[in-house]
């Protein structure tokens, strides 16, 4: 209790346009709803509706269309039940908090990072390490949604891409300190971990050397983060090349905006790992046990013993070295030093996967879940984390079944056509196996989408082109099949 309380003394301390009070009492965000509108909703009766209620619309989480809206505090539990009432929404529902899971202890009478013999990433002396099959691939990168990256790091500037702040909304330019100071760095050390410079004579060595990682701020410089924030940067790296995503942060509350936003990684092809968690439980928390999520990483110490303050059983799938002078990493202002915690644990798989990605580019999601599972070694907590079985059985894989993708066709409008203020946006796709959906988008915004089954299907939305701008606007149709692989088409009509 006196952590938690602390922890939201600071929290309070950074949010000062927030009420203070509402944050130490609330595990929500103070303000803020969020509420996905059904695919045959009128957009403009939707914003009419949200502006009825005093409320107003501060973003839209685009890859799966949820808008995130600022509402009076006072208000909004009124407001929430409203929305919902309309009958415009799918779903309305608050924006919950999660923590960095991280302890940060004084121990630092070795320099020597222990995981990486202890997961076999190194060579031992009965035959090879995981670096020995591969040490990564340039083109594999990882997100890494955290507290940001001290990209001038003298073991971490070159490996930095360009990424994005979800806190202020502006895009973090390659070689710059995006790190908020959470722990005095968390991400950074999470970054380190996971991807330091290697092989370069300098410093420590990441378990993925080759791979790249692309900041994703999400968390506040007193460890807060909102499932809405992680949502929107899990879809972000989606979208701009991540293969892989680590998230150490924890929650106890679910989301369904969370939830949609690790399916989205997942149904593009990003396998996402996350902190099981600090609270000793076998109470599955978020987002480590959110659909979508491949890992869900507990923490223990050299000799495979679970560290007691790691969730286990249910709420942990595999393990890693993540306590008692393990982790030696990057901090920020350019020093090193020792962390714990599952949300340490976490990034050695994250580096992991990204090496079997890369020694096997085809492999979906879903197939390197199972690989975690058969190429892990059983110890008394469960399975623990060996990356030169995982990244070997990966070389090895050949993809099963399905790799050919659907093929999706707008049918209507016509393409070059000029529209009216009601548009019937009509798709058809066929897969040789089977379909999953069929999504819609004008201008890369959501219209709807649609889940669908068999070779073949169609799919109808309309389109209020009441707020379009006159001018072009792109149509596009995405079908996914069973298997992930997706097709589109897109034509241009004029408004």
């Amino acid at each position: 209790m006196t952590r938690k309380l602390i922890a939201f003394t600071l929290n309070c301390l950074i949010l000062a346009v927030l009420n203070c009070a509402a944050a130490q009492t609330q595990d929500h965000a103070p303000g803020r709803i969020l509420a996905k509108p059904k695919d045959n909703s009128d957009p403009s009766e939707v914003h009419a509706t949200i502006v009825g209620q005093g409320a107003r619309i501060a973003r839209n989480i685009s890859g799966i269309n949820v808008l995130v809206i600022h509402a009076a505090e006072p208000a909004r539990e009124r407001v929430k039940a409203a929305l919902a009432n309309s009958g415009l929404f799918e779903y309305v529902e608050d924006d919950p908090v999660g923590k960095s899971e991280a302890v940060v202890p004084n121990d630092t009478s070795s320099a020597n990072q222990l995981w990486i013999r202890n997961h076999s990433f190194d060579s031992p002396t009965d035959g090879l390490g995981a670096w020995d099959i591969t040490t990564g691939n340039v083109g594999v990168s990882i997100g890494v949604i955290d507290s940001g990256i001290a990209a001038t790091h003298p073991d971490l500037g070159s490996k930095v891409l360009a990424g994005w702040d979800f806190l202020t909304l502006t895009a973090v330019p390659v070689g710059v300190n995006s790190d908020t100071g959470c722990n005095t760095g968390h991400g950074t050390a999470v970054a380190g971990t996971i991807a330091a410079s290697t092989n370069n004579a300098l410093g420590i060595a990441g378990a993925a050397w080759l791979s790249p990682v692309i900041p994703l701020v999400v968390t506040s410089a007193a460890c807060f983060a909102y499932w809405s924030d992680v949502a929107s940067a899990i879809i972000w790296a989606t979208d701009h090349g991540a293969k892989v995503l680590n998230i150490s942060i924890f929650g106890t509350q679910s989301s369904t905006t969370l939830e949609q936003g690790t399916m989205y990684g997942y149904n593009h092809g990003v396998s996402i790992i996350a902190a099981a968690g600090n609270n000793g439980s076998t109470t599955c928390g978020y987002p480590a046990c959110a659909p979508g999520v491949i890992a869900s990483v507990g923490a223990i110490d050299s000799n495979n013993v679970l560290w007691p303050e790691s969730n286990r059983g249910a709420a942990a799938t595999v393990y890693a070295d993540g306590c008692c002078s393990t982790i030696y990493t990057t901090q920020m202002n350019g020093t090193y030093g020792y962390w714990q915690g599952t949300s340490f644990a976490s990034p050695l798989v994250a580096g992991a996967v990204a090496l079997a990605v890369a020694a096997q580019p085809i492999l979906t999601p879903a197939q390197v879940k199972t690989l975690i599972a058969n190429y892990s070694d059983p110890i008394a907590a469960g399975l623990k984390l060996n990356a030169r079985r995982l990244v070997a059985a990966a070389k090895d894989f050949i993809q099963p079944g399905d790799t050919t993708p659907p093929t999706a066709t707008i049918t209507s409008p016509i393409n070059g056509s000029r529209v009216g203020r009601n548009v019937t946006v009509t798709a058809n796709a066929t897969d040789d196996i089977a379909l999953k959906s069929i999504t819609l988008l004008v201008d890369s915004v959501t219209l709807c989408t649609n889940a669908v089954a068999g070779n073949s299907a169609s799919v109808t939305c309309n389109w209020n082109t009441r707020k379009a701008t006159v001018g072009n606007h792109l149509i596009t149709a995405t079908a996914m099949d069973t298997s992930g692989n997706t097709g589109t088409a897109s034509i241009t009509v004029v408004k």
